[in-house]
């Protein structure tokens, strides 16, 4: 599951989480994204 950036708009993070793990299959991965500050890019 991938989740980009979406978070800024969630006041409250404990029903994505809880959902996020309902639907996942076991041993599976959340990869989360979320620049809250000024996000200047990366470095690299």
């Amino acid at each position: 599951m991938v989740c980009s950036l979406a978070l800024t708009h969630v006041s409250d993070l404990r029903p994505f989480f809880a959902e996020a793990a309902r639907v996942m299959r076991p041993g599976g991965h959340l990869l989360l994204v979320d620049t809250r500050g000024h996000f200047t890019g990366s470095r690299r």
